[in-house]
C-alpha cells in the first residue's frame, strides 16, 4: 500500500518456507492478495516486489499459528517512475 494508505496493484508477493518452497500471489486493484492453505506452525518470509514502487521493508519473516488477516507491505516515499520533461 501507499503511505497514503491506498492499495497497489499487480505487486508479487512471494511466500517461501523453511525448505525452499515458493508461492506467489499477485495484488488485485485494491491491494489484496491471498495464499490458501497456508500451514500452521510454519515459518514463511514474505516478499514483495512491483514495478512501479519501491518497499520500505520488502521482506518479512511470520510464523503463522492461525489464519492472518492482513500482512501490508508499504511503499517507500517514492514511486519509481521516472518522467522526462
Amino acid at each position: 500500500m501507499t503511505q497514503a494508505g491506498r492499495g497497489i496493484r499487480n505487486v508479487v508477493i512471494t511466500m517461501s518456507d523453511s525448505n525452499g518452497n515458493t508461492r506467489t500471489a499477485t495484488s488485485t486493484s485494491f491491494g489484496y492478495y491471498r495464499f490458501t492453505e497456508v500451514a500452521a506452525g510454519e515459518t514463511y518470509v514474505f516478499t514483495a516486489k512491483g514495478k512501479r514502487f519501491s518497499f520500505k521493508q520488502n521482506s518479512q519473516v511470520h510464523s503463522i499459528l492461525e489464519d492472518i488477516d492482513e500482512i501490508n507491505f508499504v511503499t517507500s516515499e517514492q514511486s519509481l517512475l521516472h518522467f522526462d520533461q
